[in-house]
């Protein structure tokens, strides 16, 4: 930050908090937003009975405004996330089918049709306005963060105050951000945010991070995010996996993307995980030095 208001820096691709970007301005540093294939994801560890529960899963996207955590992540150099896809929204238009972006449920923000999919779930509000199942057993969950990670710490902060908002009892815990990654592969962990989506022509790339970033590339004896793959669409169990790896296969793009679509549908009923934003870079360019 001082190199790029001292001039000493022309250009710089850094993530920087909304007041630094604003101090570039102020500078008459011209800021130029470039798409950076990525954003902030609320990721779940599957092994807590809590987050085993799919109707559960979808309440917490319906209760976060991921407009405004798309500004307290990055400021104007966010956006939240529209399709709920596991494709950035940025690609979605180009990688899946017309018919598939139509029939996506945006998980618009909806208060009253998360706490039906909570009474659905067994839970109901108890005397501290905390979700909690019929033994009394409470919707809470310590959510791991890195604390240097301006972006995903600014998107943690957030999204857990919109959550206990509406009932749940999220407790923050900030770490060195080298520990969180650890913590991850090794399932020791409740909830915690990393990165979703990739900056790829390809669907399969989206879809890999993070599911398979996080599990199946992981070690044998890595539990990573604990999910099943094996999952049940239109009464049969097919494997999610292979239905990923699938749609790159062969040459034909519309083929492709009717593949992608089948693996978007199934990734945006299960919420496997909340994609809170996408990422802009809003990147410093000085004039002085560079044109």
């Amino acid at each position: 930050t001082p190199l790029v208001l001292s001039g000493d820096i022309a250009h710089s691709t850094n993530v920087y908090p909304p007041s630094v970007v604003q101090s570039f301005a102020d500078e008459g540093i011209e800021i130029v937003t470039i798409p950076r294939g990525y954003g902030p994801a609320l990721l779940f560890n599957h092994q807590n009975d809590l987050w085993a529960v799919k109707e559960v899963r979808q309440a917490t996207a319906l209760v976060i405004d991921r407009d405004q955590n798309a500004f307290l992540t990055n400021g104007l150099g966010a956006s939240g996330t529209i399709y709920m896809a596991g494709v950035l929204d940025t690609a979605a238009p180009a990688l899946l089918p017309a018919d598939v972006l139509d029939e996506l449920d945006r998980y618009e923000f909806d208060t009253e049709r998360a706490a039906g999919l909570m009474e659905a779930a067994g839970y109901s509000l108890n005397g501290d306005g905390i979700w909690a199942d019929a033994d009394g057993n409470t919707a809470s969950a310590t959510w791991i963060y890195p604390q240097e990670v301006a972006d995903f710490a600014g998107a943690t902060q957030d999204a857990a105050e919109q959550l206990n908002t509406f009932g749940f009892d999220i407790e923050l815990q900030g770490l060195p951000w080298q520990e969180v990654p650890a913590r991850i592969r090794e399932g020791d962990f409740d909830m915690t945010v990393w990165s979703w989506g990739l900056g790829s022509p390809f669907a399969e790339r989206h879809f890999w991070n993070p599911l398979k970033r996080w599990q199946t590339d992981l070690a044998p004896d890595q539990p990573g995010l604990g999910i099943d793959f094996m999952v049940e669409v239109d009464g049969e169990t097919v494997d999610l996996i292979e239905l990923i790896d699938g749609t790159t296969v062969g040459l034909d793009l519309e083929a492709q993307r009717v593949a992608a679509g089948e693996v978007a549908l199934i990734l945006n009923d299960l919420m496997l995980y909340v994609p809170l934003n996408e990422i802009i870079s809003a990147e410093p360019f000085n004039t002085s030095l560079i044109t």
